[in-house]
This record gives structure tokens, sequence and C-alpha cells, in this order.
């Protein structure tokens, strides 16, 4: 520090001073080292705008006194109002969003913070629809990571939440589920341990952004929660595919249903019986029968009556001939997609559980 402990003291105590006063109350780190000894932060309103706006020295008063809401709301508020473009504001947010974790200001700290993000999300994706950008270029770019990574190029608290706000977003707007995805990618559980669960997913966001994934490649704390996630995946994993094959019955048998009854006018086929010849000739007769409500006794009947010439095409009229393709088609559509049926949204009409970034 420029000016010895002798001009502090002479400060604080209210003496003759050798130096002219606002020099001093414009010294941002005259004015830290007054406020640090005396503890006394009525200094602060003695600091010049200029040192106010300092966001090192907003920063370390934020730090020191972070148990005192209500002094560090005086300092963060005025820093942000008079600095509406500072690329600080996102982490200057994130730390006072924790720092008002558990106080009646959060809801503030956290809103702003999250405007923040989408002003600076709006910005980016203004310049990724650009015309002047060629194709190749916009392939490069990605998601946009980058533009990030040179706003904030030295905090790595706000590119940290930049990477989780990004990341979050691929599986919102790709309206993707991280369990499905799961079983859309591997068979068994034990193929994902192999190759690692962190590697998995770098290389699953390469395909949207190669800079964010090159970002977690040395950054993998931020994946963390995923992860704990993953793992909670990978010990159910075939509890995932039971569900999975109830909501795929249960959803076909609604349909079948709701078509026969809605066309039951003008159709002289039996739903049971047409439900149940598919599903023999399809092979999933007793899959049908697992998630049906019919005895065991009608079961058996059915299955012996229906034999392979039951329901002959030949001989069917037109509208009965149209309302049996019509529920081949509900069946082979609900029981044979390659596509996992979202069991996370179906789930949450019960009690939905969002993925944590």
């Amino acid at each position: 520090m420029k000016y010895d402990l002798k001009t502090v003291n002479d400060y604080i105590n209210g003496n003759d001073l050798e130096y002219d006063i606002e020099v001093l109350e414009n010294d941002k780190d005259f004015m830290l080292e007054v406020i640090m000894n005396t503890r006394d932060k009525n200094f602060y309103k003695l600091c010049s705008e200029e040192v106010k706006n300092d966001y090192t020295f907003v920063k370390k008063l934020i730090d020191e006194f972070r148990l005192d809401t209500k002094f560090i709301m005086v300092v963060t508020n005025f820093y942000l109002k008079y600095n509406p473009d500072s690329p600080e504001r996102l982490e200057l947010l994130i730390i006072m969003d924790k720092l008002t974790r558990n106080s009646k200001f959060n809801d503030k700290y956290k809103m702003e913070l999250n405007c923040e993000f989408m002003l600076q999300k709006l910005r980016l994706e203004s310049f990724l629809r650009s015309p002047k950008l060629s194709k190749e270029t916009k392939e490069q770019l990605g998601l946009g990571f980058v533009y990030f990574q040179e706003l904030y190029y030295d905090s790595k608290l706000s590119l940290d939440y930049c990477a989780r706000r990004q990341i979050n977003d691929v599986f919102i707007d790709y309206n993707i589920s991280l369990e499905r995805l799961l079983h859309e990618k591997f068979k068994f559980p034990e193929e994902l341990e192999k190759m690692g669960i962190y590697t998995f997913m770098i290389s699953f966001i390469e395909c949207y952004d190669s800079y964010l994934a090159s970002y977690l490649s040395v950054n993998k704390e931020i994946l963390d929660e995923l992860v704990l996630d993953i793992t909670g995946y990978m010990k159910r994993w075939e509890d995932f595919e039971s569900l999975n094959e109830r909501i795929k019955y249960d959803r076909m048998l609604d349909m079948v249903h709701e078509y026969m009854e809605k066309n039951s006018d003008n159709c002289n086929l039996l739903e049971s019986e047409l439900l149940y010849y598919i599903g023999k000739k399809l092979g999933v007769k007793d899959k049908i029968f697992k998630y049906d409500i019919i005895s065991k006794d009608i079961f058996a009947d059915l299955i012996n009556r229906l034999d392979d010439t039951y329901f002959d095409s030949e001989n069917m009229s037109f509208s009965d001939l149209r309302h049996y393709q019509n529920v081949e088609k509900i069946m082979i559509d609900n029981l044979f997609s390659k596509n996992y049926v979202n069991v996370i949204e179906r789930k949450k009409k019960k009690s939905g559980k969002i993925i944590k970034l």
C-alpha cells in the first residue's frame, strides 16, 4: 500500500493529514484498509463513487462482511445500479444469490441473476442468427459457449454457471429425458460404467457445442449432480424397462378402447377379439394379457378361438377392414416404436422430478 499505517490511523482518528482527503477517499486500497482495520462499515459512505464502482473493492467488502446481509446489499445494489453493462454483474449476482439463500431477499437476486443471464443469452442468440455468419461458422459455434468464455474469461464462477445453464437448455430445448437417453444408448448399465459416466456426458454435450465440452473436460465437477442422477438411474435400470413397457401397453390399450368406443356404431368387430387376434399375429398376446384386466379363462377362450383365419380380410366389409387396419396401426405404433416413452414426463403427473443442474 502506498500509504503508511500512520496515515491510515490519522484518517480514522480525524487527525491532520499530509494528503488531500478527497485523494484518500478516492483510493480503493486506502479505504479498504480503513474499513478492514476499524470494522466500521460507515466508512463505506465516505468512499468516492469511483471506489464504490470498483468491482475488486466491492467483491472484497462482500466477502469480508458476508454475514451482514443489509450491508452487502447496499454495496451490491449501488454497483448494479451504476454498472448496467459490466460483465462482473453476473458473478456478483451469483454470489448474492448464494449469500442471501436463507433470507427474504433471495428472490430478488435470483430473479436478477436469471434476467442477467437471459439478457446475455438473447444477445448470443441474436449473434448466432446473423446472416453474416456462414453455415460452417454457425455449426462450429454450436450453442455459443465461446461467447461466454470471451465475456467472462476471468470468472470461473460465471463460466461454471453459464455451462450449467447451457447444459440444462440442451435437455429442455431438445425435449431430452436423460434417463430415456441412457436406455437408447446402452443396452446394459455395465456398458455405461465401462465407458465412464463423465466421458459419456462430455461426448454427448460435444454433439451440441465442442467449446462447452472442452470446458467440461477440465471442470468435470460441473457435471457432478447429473452424474449423481445417472448413478441413480443405473440402479433402477430394470425398473425403468418394466415401467416403460407398462406405460406403452397401458397407452395402447387405452387408445384401442377409445377408438373402438368412438366407432362402435359402424364396426362389427369386437374389441377383445380384434385386440388379441392382432396381438397374436404380432407375437405380443401374452404381454397384452399381462396389462389387460380380463380373466385367465376369457384369455384362454379367446386364444383358442382366434386361429389364423378368424378374421378373413377378403370377406370383410370395407368399413370393418379399415377399422382392423387402424387398430393394427395403433398397436404397432405404440408397442414397436424404437423410442422410449418419456417416463419422466409421464410420472410428473403424479410426482415428477426435474433434472437438477
